[in-house]
């Protein structure tokens, strides 16, 4: 890219980390999107740009709607997990702590018997707390592979919760 555009870019980045943080309710998640959407600009090829500022600002916005789609289906995964993984019930009886001690017993003998790969990457995000991107980044596949994997863990852990 120019020193045009990335002057442009830095010139804009203060209302631009305003807006992101307002959209996005958090400044790290604005800093972020901020910080991707200059490595998605910084890829383009130099080329004239009639209008850098409305290209900029709309590079930001799609990249902060990309950041949100990827946040709910984070959230959607965990709040899948831990309906998976808990009980609607707080009530602790023998029976329950005998259910809760087979679930654990199957979880793992299922954990134990997926593709090396696909155990990697669920407990990489799920134990380990890493995200989507950086294991996607880590392996070399898209972040879509991420989710397919983990999705399908989560799939497998479901049909061993419906069986007991």
């Amino acid at each position: 890219m120019t020193s045009n555009f990335l002057s442009a870019f830095l010139s804009l980045r203060p209302m631009l980390e305003a807006r992101m943080k307002q959209q996005l309710g958090s400044r790290a998640a604005a800093e972020d999107v901020l910080h991707d959407t200059w490595m998605k600009l910084s890829t383009l090829s130099e080329r004239n740009i009639e209008n850098q500022t409305a290209y900029i600002t709309q590079a930001a916005v799609n990249t902060a709607i990309g950041h949100l789609r990827k946040e709910k289906r984070r959230s959607e995964i965990a709040a899948e997990i831990k309906e998976v993984l808990w009980s609607k019930a707080d009530l602790v009886t023998p029976e329950r702590e005998t259910i809760a001690k087979d679930l654990i017993r199957a979880v793992q003998a299922e954990l134990n018997s997926l593709p090396e790969r696909t155990r990697q990457i669920f407990l990489r995000n799920r134990i380990d707390g890493i995200s989507h991107r950086r294991i996607a980044e880590e392996l070399g596949i898209s972040e879509e592979a991420v989710y397919y994997h983990i999705r399908k863990t989560l799939d497998r852990l479901a049909a061993i919760q419906d069986q007991l």
